[in-house]
């Protein structure tokens, strides 16, 4: 079956897309396909995760968690997850933009509004299925860019025992939502404390860590991992997770940031960015909101972003 997951906060959007999407489908007489579609990134991040989706048709704009996060934090998990073709939904068809979305690992792009005759070549390249009468060929204009397809990712940084490791914890453990998940915790709020005073430095690193201002948020990195990583040795099921941040947090403390080439420096920034987003987001939608449907979703996307990042530090 032919797995396609459509991600946008604008629902007009979404059944364009879908309407598109069925109309390929059923123009080759193939039924065996299913179109899941989710209204934000953090949704798309955990749907993929459980369902390893074939396509997913992403958009870049989206409140909160944009596409580009979604992009990058499927990405950096390229070893642990089937990776899909992803194809950004974007507005803005610029050179510069384009050359971002490559170089986070897009594999195409579709220009709002639609056309049918890109969306098309887009589901033949992925799925090998082309007519008997081949999408024609899409005329290009002067001011465009050209149709790309299978940009090329990026080298990885995590090593076959790492990802056995990884791939053994997630399987010990079944999907749980929130609210079953904490119906045994009458502490709640008190644990939640541990965290609760770091969530608006956290936020403002989140935003603003770049390569450049590495060392100035350094240490406030290295508190919000500790306490996170007391937060979740608080919870019986997440130890593992706990001590994986724990080890982490020692490597960024004594590793000599300056010491690395400039790309790696980028990986490391952009990696300790994902790791706080997700873990930020976990406390909010398990925790607090407690609307996840997992709440062990935060697992593959963490231990391996840190399995990762220790792999990089150690060099």
């Amino acid at each position: 079956m032919y797995k396609i997951l459509i991600v946008d906060d604008e629902i007009t959007n979404s059944k364009i897309l879908d309407y598109h999407v069925k109309d390929f489908f059923n123009e080759r007489d193939i039924s065996s396909y299913k179109i899941d579609m989710a209204e934000n990134g953090f949704e798309a991040i955990s749907m993929h995760f459980l369902n390893s989706y074939d396509l997913i048709l992403l958009d870049v704009k989206m409140p909160k968690c944009d596409g580009l996060k979604v992009l990058s934090t499927i990405r950096l998990n390229k070893n642990t997850f089937r990776q899909p073709v992803i194809t950004m939904v974007t507005a803005y068809g610029k050179e510069e933009y384009i050359k971002i979305y490559k170089n986070k690992g897009a594999n195409s792009y579709l220009i709002k509004p639609f056309d049918k005759r890109v969306i098309n070549l887009v589901l033949e390249h992925t799925f090998k299925l082309f007519n008997s009468k081949p999408t024609p060929t899409v005329e290009i204009k002067e001011e465009s860019d050209d149709f790309e397809f299978d940009f090329d990712f990026d080298e990885d940084f995590v090593s076959n025992e790492d990802q056995e490791e990884l791939n053994t914890f997630n399987q010990a453990h079944g999907n749980i939502s929130a609210t079953e998940f904490l119906k045994d915790y009458d502490n709640l709020e008190y644990i939640l404390e541990e965290i609760e005073d770091i969530d608006l430095f956290l936020e403002e690193i989140i935003i603003s860590l770049e390569t450049v201002n590495f060392k100035d948020y350094k240490h406030r990195i290295e508190e919000a991992l500790r306490k996170y990583a007391s937060f979740a040795n608080s919870l019986s099921s997440f130890g593992d997770m706990s001590s994986s941040i724990s080890v982490l947090n020692n490597a960024i403390e004594y590793a000599d940031f300056e010491h690395f080439d400039e790309k790696k420096q980028y990986y490391i920034v952009e990696i300790i960015r994902a790791i706080l987003e997700d873990l930020q987001n976990w406390k909010d939608f398990v925790f607090v909101k407690q609307t996840a449907n997992d709440v062990y979703y935060i697992n593959a996307s963490v231990l391996s972003n840190c399995i990762q990042l220790q792999d990089m530090l150690k060099d």
